[in-house]
């Protein structure tokens, strides 16, 4: 089968998830749900005596959508609401009459459109958009931070209220929809949420706020407070505050910040900047903490970091880069340089490096071959062949055909992958650029950073190959301590090495 990976768990081969049932001393165990079906979420409703869940149909590709079932546990009666034509990220069993599932119809919009509420009628079968439309997507992660480590399910059921949450343009916000389909969206204050819970009249939140690491907060009456003080030990360290900047381009407005250096060299004149790019690429930047930020702007350098189109937060629109998944979003963060550049006298625009993880990383190595301005680079987990990603990445072959904007069979069009693949105009790199990857990365494979690396080498261009063993996409974030203290080593002396 192909795709044959999953983040984190590796080769899966013909493995598929089921429903089982069990006694409680675990002597008699029945399977529920067949071969053909392959459960992804599942909501345990036993007040309704419902099991509600979503299955991919089992087949040789990865599907992006999925359909809902019940399971009646008094009648043990299995019942199917929708085709395979939803692509749903949660599930909910809200009473005995009605289901509700967040999702987006394939038929009418694209993998990467925002999600909605939808209702189902539980006798009825009849699905409705319940709420109506909200230009927010429901993405996790969301905010770009490197020191959030846990993720909690990202929904929650009190009574007949659903809560869940929804990216705004820098920050979560939790959004609660009654049955009568009023929309409620609750803006806490906090800027990254990992998880929640509702209990009576105050939500508990798991999160991040200001230049604050996670704690837990409590939310009433329209007050934060913070209950926890786990990470006080911050407060002995002098930080950077991130400082807003934007600028428009061809008429869209680009929002990021700048990080300044927070121990400045006296001796130079003008001081180094490095440009930091996010993932996703569907995902937001906001002026949280960071450690990769503070760690750079502690040894001296400008960090800026911005939100280009093919982010989160600003609608469907925005967020649509299909057939510009890289030439658009580097025209706004070449213009958001020139604005740091020219906001900030001393920014060095002579001694300025790249760096970025994932799509960032994709974007980097795309950078790097069309422009000399950056003085060194890092690339992390990224992808430098579209057509390889498209065969060897777990978040299936629809990611890289829909963001190429190849509607159809890619073999029959793989110019259009060639073309935004960064390996193809490898010999125009001039930049010194280290790589950084884990082993085990399977949402992108390491190969990609290895195929840049010695294509590098050929070419005579400094570069260096870091592979951590072990480790998989979530290197950043949730890696062993001692390979992320070898990435920060990696990372601060490529960049001390020439740009100082």
């Amino acid at each position: 089968h192909s795709p044959f990976y999953i983040e984190g768990r590796g080769v899966v081969g013909k493995t598929i998830t089921g429903l089982f049932s069990s006694d409680y001393e675990g002597r008699k165990i029945q399977v529920l749900t067949d071969l053909e079906m392959d459960i992804h979420l599942i909501d345990f409703d036993f007040t309704n005596s419902r099991i509600a869940m979503t299955a991919f149909k089992a087949s040789r590709q990865k599907p992006i959508a999925s359909s809902v079932f019940t399971y009646d546990i008094k009648t043990e009666q299995m019942q199917m609401f929708t085709g395979d034509q939803y692509r749903i990220d949660s599930i909910k069993s809200i009473n005995e009459e009605d289901l509700y599932f967040m999702g987006v119809d394939l038929g009418q919009n694209n993998r990467n459109d925002n999600q909605q509420v939808h209702k189902i009628k539980a006798k009825t079968g009849e699905i409705t958009v319940h709420g109506g439309f909200v230009d927010m997507s429901n993405e996790r992660p969301a905010v770009v931070t490197d020191c959030l480590f846990t993720k909690g399910p990202g929904d929650y059921k009190l009574g007949d209220s659903y809560y869940f949450l929804r990216v705004g343009e820098d920050r979560q916000v939790v959004a609660c929809v009654d049955t009568f389909g009023h929309v409620d969206h609750i803006d806490t204050g906090l800027r990254a949420i990992s998880n929640f819970a509702v209990i009576e009249d105050r939500l508990l939140l798991l999160g991040l706020n200001d230049q604050d690491l996670s704690e837990i907060y409590c939310f009433k009456n329209g007050s934060l407070t913070r209950v926890t003080q786990h990470n006080d030990w911050l407060k002995a360290y002098r930080l950077s505050r991130p400082q807003a900047l934007e600028v428009m381009v061809d008429g869209t407005l680009i929002k990021g910040w700048v990080c300044p250096p927070l121990e400045k060299d006296q001796k130079a004149e003008k001081k180094p900047a490095i440009l930091m790019i996010h993932g996703g690429p569907k995902m937001i930047y906001s002026d949280v903490f960071s450690f990769d930020i503070q760690l750079l702007s502690a040894k001296g350098y400008y960090v800026v970091y911005a939100n280009p189109m093919g982010s989160d937060g600003r609608g469907n629109a925005f967020a649509d880069i299909r057939g510009n998944f890289c030439d658009l979003p580097y025209k706004q963060l070449m213009a958001f340089v020139d604005k740091a550049l020219q906001t900030y006298p001393d920014m060095d625009g002579a001694k300025m490096g790249v760096t970025g993880g994932s799509y960032g990383g994709y974007m980097t190595n795309h950078i790097i071959t069309v422009t000399d301005r950056f003085k060194a680079a890092v690339s992390e987990r990224g992808i430098s062949n579209m057509l390889t990603a498209l065969t060897s990445s777990d978040i299936g072959y629809k990611f890289a055909v829909e963001y190429s904007a190849c509607q159809c069979n890619p073999w029959k069009n793989t110019k259009s992958f060639v073309d935004i693949s960064p390996i193809m105009n490898v010999q125009h790199v001039k930049t010194p650029t280290l790589f950084n990857h884990g082993k085990d990365d399977f949402r992108c494979h390491y190969t990609e950073s290895l195929n840049m690396y010695s294509a590098l080498s050929q070419l005579g261009v400094e570069t260096r190959l870091c592979l951590y063993e072990g480790e998989n996409h979530s290197l950043v974030t949730c890696g062993r301590p001692r390979s992320k203290r070898k990435r920060y080593e990696e990372l601060s002396s490529w960049f001390d090495k020439y740009l100082k």
